[in-house]
């Protein structure tokens, strides 16, 4: 066959694309003998890629057959029979080898698959060069120390960023590396040095680089294989970036983490770190020991799953609060009978938003036990003055301590200080089958408490310590023994026992504990005063009370002695003195001023003692001289009254009571402001009655007659102001009929 006298590879294929013949060499470059090809297209010998390829050249060639030499060079992909792919430079052609098959194309092929994979090899080369040496380059401009080593780990160069921070290269270079990482040693840089050819590369290596001065610096090491233009592994770069700024921040950001630990952990209130949903994300000690946890298992909570169920909504709320508003919240909560009370605050993210809470929780049980007991003693202070009597401070101080320690049970015991024996003025005591007034059960209470005010403490007893007292001595056994017994001595601001407070509990269900010693101990004292000055206010009201009575007692019997020379005027002193009174509360008065008043005006005449009898009921008129006579009574009955301790001078009230408010009245002539109001006041109400009653020298001109005078010389002989209260009084509706005069035990007492 023609073909085969061609030395280089080639082949004949129809217009239908089927190779109809090729040489030896030909099938050879395919891997493949002439038999096995001849008959069969591209689409048989090659994947459909390259078929179709060679297909589209194939149609290009006939299409191009009417030119005088229709030709083809072309480079195609060939695949052999081992699926190796290879390059050849095709030259084809279009020839007539006879007139019945037509047209078919004879092509030569040169296969240039090498010298293109020598040219590929040599660019990667040059490129490889290239790198190698900008490589160098930036290595030699970078600041941090870098080291390039051999195959061996030999340092062969060094840049200038080392000799700055390491010391001269002459020290290192053709030594091992692991001169330098004393930590490491020389089969660990080995064992690095030969993972690094496998992986190509080591990141992020903490160690200590040794400095000219032997100084051991914190480095991140970075290893990196290093390749000569022939892709051979030659050595490595070695770059060092010192941390020591780094460590050392490190170091004091952890002390500081440390301290701020220890602080944390150390403060008695919980802190806590919340994500905005309430998930517990970090907390300290006091977090911990208060719900009785480690903290390890108190995060990852819901901080409103661990609080009281009863308050689980409100902390919701709280949480919700501060994230929706960005605001700080407060809330005040109990858990476990402690009562707590939460400051949260918003800490925000990049964007703006709500990220944490920060949450300081703080224990207020103590300050609000504290707030408690100084209500409490300030209102048994308060109630010591404002009680009634002593039985309602009794029942107030009950209700106070039943705030303060539950109590349902209370008996106050004092010892009497004459007799020295206890007595119980208040005993309220709620007992299964007791009675009030059971003289068993108060003697087994007063027994107990000679005990304690012998011991001098507050005693808490139960009912085991109760059985050994009753077994031990001779006391009253009562019908019951309490589950518990508590007693607090009274003792007042001198340090004397006056009494005992005691409380018991017949159930076991709620006992009394330290704590409510404590308490009841604390505001022993506040009541122990408290009951001591409302019996001696008691005491000395009583005292006062006899007093004044006494007192009345001889203003009246002086009223009386006057009466007695006199009995045209009985009943004209009382009078006088319930209208003055009336005026004075018109004016305003204080009360005890207007007790002053009525004092005053009882007494008013009572210097008349002194004037003859047959003058005072005389029916004819005076003479000059008899009428100097009487007009002596107010200086009379300010010499009888001016030794006696009045708290307002009623001596001065009295000798006033006939001056006029223009001058002309007697004894001093006195006008105006110089006259005392309460002077004035019995001016007015002494002219009224003396006019309004009977007399032995005229009869009653009656009360218009009374009032007529009043008013028409108001502001001349009367103060104007006491005369319009004095008118307006009987036109509301006052009349000495209305008043019965009132004996001496029945006058209320002067202030």
């Amino acid at each position: 066959m023609m073909l085969n006298l061609i030395p280089a590879p080639a082949y004949v294929k129809n217009h239908e694309g089927t190779y109809i013949g090729c040489n030896e060499a030909f099938a050879k470059l395919l891997g493949r003998n002439p038999d096995e090809i001849r008959g069969l297209n591209d689409y048989d010998l090659f994947p459909r890629s390259i078929a179709d390829k060679l297909l589209q050249l194939d149609s290009e060639l006939f299409y191009a057959s009417s030119s005088a030499n229709p030709q083809q060079q072309v480079d195609a992909r060939l695949v052999k029979a081992d699926g190796t792919m290879i390059m050849v430079r095709l030259q084809r052609m279009l020839q007539n080898l006879d007139e019945q098959n037509g047209p078919v194309i004879s092509a030569v092929a040169v296969d240039f698959t090498e010298e293109l994979q020598q040219e590929h090899q040599r660019s990667v080369s040059l490129i490889t060069a290239a790198a190698a040496e900008m490589a160098i380059q930036t290595i030699e401009g970078m600041l941090d120390p870098v080291i390039i080593l051999n195959d061996h780990g030999l340092v062969e160069r060094v840049n200038k960023g080392y000799i700055d921070a390491v010391g001269p290269a002459k020290e290192i270079i053709g030594r091992h590396v692991s001169r330098l990482f004393p930590d490491l040693g020389v089969t660990a840089v080995a064992d690095m040095l030969s993972q690094c050819k496998e992986i190509g590369r080591i990141r992020n290596l903490e160690t200590r680089l040794m400095d000219a001065q032997g100084q051991l610096l914190p480095v991140l090491v970075n290893i990196s294989k290093l390749r000569d233009s022939q892709q051979a592994i030659n050595g490595f770069v070695v770059a060092i970036r010192d941390v020591s700024s780094l460590v050392a921040a490190s170091e004091q950001l952890r002390e500081k983490q440390r301290k701020l630990d220890a602080l944390l952990n150390a403060a008695d209130d919980a802190i806590l770190l919340l994500d905005r949903h309430g998930i517990i994300k970090s907390g300290n000690r006091a977090l911990s020991d208060r719900y009785h946890n480690t903290l390890d298992t108190i995060l990852g909570q819901n901080y409103a799953d661990i609080t009281n169920p009863a308050g689980r909504e409100e902390q919701l709320f709280f949480i919700d609060e501060i994230c929706a508003h960005g605001k700080p919240r407060r809330i005040e909560f109990e858990h476990n009978g402690r009562v707590y009370y939460n400051s949260g605050y918003p800490i925000f993210n990049d964007a703006g938003q709500v990220d944490e809470i920060a949450v300081f929780s703080y224990d207020i049980t103590d300050r609000k036990r504290g707030e408690q007991l100084q209500r409490a003693l300030y209102s048994i202070s308060e109630a010591a003055y404002f009680a009634k009597d002593v039985q309602s401070l009794f029942t107030i101080v009950h209700k106070i301590l039943s705030k303060l320690v539950s109590i349902d049970n209370l008996i106050i015991l004092l010892r009497d200080t004459v007799t020295g024996y206890l007595e119980c003025p208040y005993y309220k005591v709620i007992a299964p089958g007791s009675k009030e007034h059971d003289p068993e059960e108060r003697a087994f209470h007063a027994s107990l408490v000679d005990n304690l005010l012998n011991k001098g403490k507050a005693l808490l007893l139960n009912q085991e310590d109760l059985q050994k007292i009753l077994d031990t001595k001779d006391l009253p056994r009562p019908k019951q023994l309490p589950q518990q017994w508590l007693g607090v001595p009274l003792m007042n601001g001198a340090g004397v026992k006056i009494g005992a407070l005691v409380t018991h509990r017949y159930q076991d269900d709620q006992l009394y504990g330290e704590e409510d010693r404590k308490i009841l101990n604390f505001v022993s004292s506040q009541i122990a005063m408290a009951i001591e000055r409302r019996l001696n206010e008691d005491e000395l009201r009583t005292k006062n009370r006899q007093l004044q009575l006494l007192t009345e007692g001889t203003i009246l019997a002086l009223v009386r002695s006057v009466e007695i020379r006199d009995p045209y005027t009985a009943g004209h002193q009382q009078r006088v003195a319930l209208l003055a009174r009336e005026i004075g509360k018109k004016l305003g008065l204080r009360e005890d001023r207007v007790e002053a008043v009525r004092i005053a005006a009882l007494l008013h005449d009572v210097g008349k003692i002194s004037v003859p009898t047959e003058l005072l009921s005389k029916p004819g008129k005076l003479s000059e001289l008899e009428l100097m006579l009487i007009r002596q009574h107010p200086v009379e009955s300010y010499n009888i009254l001016r030794n006696i301790q009045f708290p307002y001078p009623i001596a001065q009230f009295v000798l006033e009571h006939h001056e006029k408010y223009n001058g002309s009245g007697y004894p001093a002539g006195l006008q105006g402001d110089a006259i005392s109001l309460e002077a004035k006041i019995i001016c007015v109400a002494d002219v009224v009655d003396a006019i309004s009653s009977h007399r032995p020298y005229r009869p009653s001109r009656g009360i218009e007659q009374a009032l007529a005078e009043i008013r028409e010389h108001a502001g001349t002989l009367y103060d104007p102001e006491v005369a319009a209260v004095c008118i307006s009084l009987f036109k509301e509706g006052f009349s000495f009929a209305d008043y019965e005069v009132p004996q001496a035990a029945q006058q209320l007492p002067l202030h």
